[in-house]
């Protein structure tokens, strides 16, 4: 009776399949590329953040334990700034600290020591701004740091600020 029955498919309902299979491969592609991207960024973002936060917790320790601000070794209120602090060391010898930017790289030099790094490779130091604040009373010394990650397009930017004062000046 039915001898005739369908086998296969037919051209129109391949056609149909071929592009429900395009889109959804589209947009799954779509999203990991999306995620991938939201991935990275929240890298550099994390990266940025730690950074700024290492480089400003050890600039506010040795700010807080200095004794007073080397004003003619300093270059306060410009960028690239330099802070150069009068501190002393474990054995209570007097001792320097300074902070300085070489090649976009925040480095610091203890004493006679070579001048290290503290921000990593993939960070540049774009602005550094010291200012120091002096009171009757108290001294302290305000921090201004931009950092950049040149990694993405558009760059990341993040703004760092911070105020510490100098012990024994309070």
């Amino acid at each position: 009776m039915f001898a005739n029955h369908r086998r296969g498919l037919s051209l129109i309902e391949m056609l149909i399949y071929l592009t429900i299979l395009a889109v959804v491969a589209l947009t799954l592609t779509n999203l990991l590329l999306i995620s991938s991207r939201s991935f990275t960024r929240s890298k550099i973002d994390r990266n940025l953040m730690t950074s700024g936060m290492i480089v400003l917790e050890r600039l506010v320790r040795e700010v807080q334990l200095a004794t007073n601000v080397d004003l003619t070794g300093s270059t306060l209120g410009v960028s690239p700034g330099r802070l150069k602090l009068n501190t002393t060391d474990a054995g209570g010898a007097a001792a320097t600290v300074s902070f300085a930017v070489s090649g976009g790289v925040l480095t610091i030099e203890e004493g006679a020591l070579a001048p290290t790094g503290m921000t990593p490779n993939t960070v540049t130091v774009s602005s550094l701004i010291f200012r120091r604040v002096a009171t009757a009373n108290s001294q302290a010394v305000k921090v201004d740091l931009t950092l950049i990650d040149s990694r993405v397009s558009p760059p990341r930017v993040e703004n760092f600020y911070t105020t510490a004062i100098l012990r024994g000046s309070y």
